[in-house]
């Protein structure tokens, strides 16, 4: 008979002192961050520096949170994979090989359902190859690459963040509102055949308040309770960012997805004058009782015109909701994970 486990989508990284609630524990020894649950009237918490990371181009994107290793990978616009523990200590930093690289200018990254795994995606950048979702293998070679660009479903799949559903082997991708001010979407893909084959989308992300500026980043899926995290960027058009959660209504492939809460972060709009500001990118949720995120933040000059080095990670929680999977999962055995991540 299968159990489920209720996971709170909110509280931060911890070892609770004498007297703190134990619902700040997520039972990492020797993480020195409190944190506290939080509902959408308040800002998500916590936004804790976590650790800065100079690269030598570019800057540190979309991540994902691998069940197996306990790490975390983020991939960076100039072609490399950065991994991490979830403390955030440097685990390895890696050129993607293979067709294509380097060149593409990657923004998304989600873990695999094979032996180390990856998948990543690219953007439209003038001289830089067409946008396509690449496969790597575990030393972030190129495996195969997909090109969404001619099935006549209107997607040109520039993908800003992907979330891997690894109970299933279901890929999201959250799409770049291109241009600006237009719709984010949704893709849900079916990656247990190849080439991947498109379940669902472009479905249009249901953000609170409707669209804005510059909007979907990264994006996480949490096993335990089938639902996405997607970052939010530039909401309203006045430079805050958002973590908004959406329930995956049927994690069999169909239904769409629904809004449930959100949360934002601090975030100072660009003046042009003064001191820089920063803006999230991508997140890397860790899921466990409860769950937090890692995030990665630009840091941008005043006017937004510049990226500075280096960029930083931060400990992030989400907002005070939890989802119900229609499908259930067993917490015990995640299905595919322990199956296919056995390694």
């Amino acid at each position: 008979m299968r159990t489920w486990i209720t996971i709170v989508l909110a509280a931060m990284v911890v070892v609770v002192a004498a007297g703190t609630s134990p619902a700040s524990d997520i039972l990492i020894p020797g993480d020195p961050y409190p944190g506290e649950y939080r509902s959408s009237a308040a800002s998500c918490k916590d936004n804790l520096h976590c650790i800065d990371h100079t690269l030598p181009s570019g800057f540190i994107a979309d991540g994902e949170w691998d069940p197996v290793t306990q790490n975390v990978g983020f991939v960076t616009t100039g072609n490399t994979i950065v991994v991490r523990d979830g403390l955030c200590a440097l685990q390895g930093e890696t050129s993607i090989t293979g067709t294509d690289f380097p060149g593409p200018v990657t923004r998304s990254f989600a873990w695999g359902i094979q032996s180390g795994d990856s998948w990543v995606g690219s953007w439209l950048v003038s001289g830089a190859p067409a946008p396509k979702i690449y496969h790597l293998d575990g030393t972030f070679n190129v495996l195969n690459s997909y090109s969404f660009m001619d099935t006549g479903t209107g997607l040109d799949m520039q993908c800003s963040g992907l979330a891997m559903d690894p109970d299933r082997g279901h890929l999201w991708a959250i799409l770049r509102n291109n241009p600006a001010g237009t719709v984010s979407r949704f893709v849900e893909l079916d990656v247990n055949v190849d080439p991947p084959v498109i379940l669902q989308g472009p479905l249009d992300v249901p953000w609170p308040g409707g669209p804005s500026a510059i909007s979907s980043a990264g994006l996480e899926y949490n096993s335990l309770d089938c639902t996405l995290l997607a970052v939010r960027q530039d909401v309203n058009n006045v430079g805050a960012t958002a973590l908004v959660v959406f329930q995956d209504v049927n994690p069999a492939g169909a239904g769409g997805v629904a809004l449930l809460d959100e949360c934002t972060i601090a975030n100072t709009p660009c003046t042009g004058a003064g001191t820089g500001t920063n803006r999230p990118w991508g997140i890397a949720l860790i899921e466990g009782q409860p769950s937090y995120g890692i995030f990665s933040d630009l840091n941008l000059a005043a006017d937004c015109m510049a990226i500075e080095q280096p960029g930083d990670f931060h400990f992030i929680s989400g907002p005070n909701i939890s989802g119900q999977c229609a499908l259930p999962v067993n917490p015990s055995t995640w299905g595919q994970v322990k199956s296919l991540y056995l390694r």
